[in-house]
């Protein structure tokens, strides 16, 4: 997996084209996958950051990730 991929799984789920908890299972099935390599250190942590549906716990969210949130990943890929 590249850069450019995980940059369209990020802004997909930006732009609510793909739903959060939709996203966070691919990118759980992406990252349990022994056939699928990362590009890079920043690529793998983009779809670990998706993969990661912890925040949907936190009290008084109403999203998986905030706006900044995923405007930070999409950061770690420039």
């Amino acid at each position: 997996m590249d850069k450019a991929a995980a940059r369209r799984l990020l802004e997909a789920i930006s732009s609510r084209q793909l739903p959060a908890e939709t996203a966070a299972y691919v990118a759980d099935c992406i990252v349990a996958s022994e056939y699928i390599e990362f590009a890079d250190d920043p690529t793998r942590d983009a779809v670990a950051f998706v993969e990661d549906d912890s925040s949907r716990f936190i009290a008084e969210r109403s999203e998986m990730w905030t706006n900044e949130e995923i405007s930070q990943a999409l950061a770690m890929l420039d």
